[in-house]
């Protein structure tokens, strides 16, 4: 089982033109777990049972193969075939959603060397 971290900032999507974006790392973090089957790749649902599942997975590689049944972000109930040729990874993402400030400048006309 591997664990890993990715960490991205989210800022706004929409600028106004002639402005500046500034992303403060003050904001809030948000998580989510995302688990990779194979070639196939889910987003868990908040708060599930990530214990259960792994000991889903663990019983069905032991008994040589099963199904395991997990819930997916959305409430989407998902069932994968789970062998002891399957290639599992749990990952936990996290990001930043940055505050964002946007600057404008100056009105008027400056030269470079009055700024």
């Amino acid at each position: 089982m591997i664990t890993t971290t990715r960490q991205a900032v989210k800022g706004p999507e929409h600028r106004s033109a002639g402005s500046y974006f500034c992303a403060m790392e003050s904001g809030e973090w948000s998580s989510r777990t995302i688990m990779m089957i194979d070639d196939s790749r889910f987003q868990l649902e908040e708060g599930a049972d990530l214990a259960g599942v792994r000991a889903q997975i663990e019983a069905a590689v032991i008994a040589g193969g099963g199904f395991v049944d997990f819930t997916a972000a959305g409430s989407l109930p998902i069932a994968v075939l789970i062998t002891p040729h399957s290639r599992v990874v749990i990952a936990t993402e996290r990001e930043i959603v940055a505050d964002a400030t946007v600057i404008e400048p100056p009105a008027g006309l400056y030269l470079l060397e009055d700024i």
